[in-house]
């Protein structure tokens, strides 16, 4: 097949869909994020690209804590309401119906109707032309209880959102073992 060029993008996919937490005196508010991912092991970090006009990005700037929620795909509907409307404007914790808990940061609340919850402190920001970066370093975590293994969390149950740029999909099916099938390559 023929390669055309196209324009630069950000066309990585798919991205985890999440909703960012945070809470700054009375102020909470949870923003739909995909441009999320881990960017150290240990300790364990992970980052998050926030425009500078959301009220999430203002309540972070204040606290320097926040939360990383892992909605499943019966979220869909919630997590892409935290991506259209303003925390400014609108409670989006009474609207969407969030169970809120908190953890050891009273500032990062976390949505127990999410499977997997991070808490994170943020260690630097990254000023970008159009987001700022937040690096976390993730200081707790919660998961359902169901999605515990003797192997660690399994993560086909959490059946985690994605975002492909115009929708909305799931990860679907095991491909086999990481560290494991490629070694069928090896001479």
């Amino acid at each position: 097949m023929q390669k055309i060029r196209t324009s630069p993008a950000p066309l990585l996919f798919p991205q985890p869909a999440v909703l960012v937490g945070c809470k700054a005196g009375d102020d909470i508010s949870f923003a739909a994020i995909a441009w999320a991912g881990i960017v150290n092991s240990t300790p364990p970090m992970l980052g998050v690209g926030i425009r500078r006009s959301r009220f999430t990005h203002e309540l972070i700037s204040k606290v320097n804590v926040f939360s990383v929620n892992v909605p499943s795909e019966k979220l869909a509907v919630q997590t892409d309401f935290c991506g259209i409307v303003s925390g400014r404007d609108i409670d989006k914790t009474a609207v969407c119906g969030f169970s809120l808990f908190y953890g050891e940061a009273e500032n990062a609340p976390f949505i127990e109707e999410c499977p997997l919850n991070l808490g994170c402190t943020v260690e630097k920001v990254i000023s970008l032309p159009t987001h700022d970066y937040f690096i976390g370093k993730i200081t707790e975590v919660y998961a359902d209880e169901d999605l515990n293994t003797s192997a660690g969390l399994d993560f086909e149950k959490l059946k985690p959102l994605v975002y492909m740029g115009r929708h909305y999909a799931t990860v679907a099916g095991n491909l086999g073992k990481t560290f494991s099938i490629g070694k069928q390559l090896k001479q």
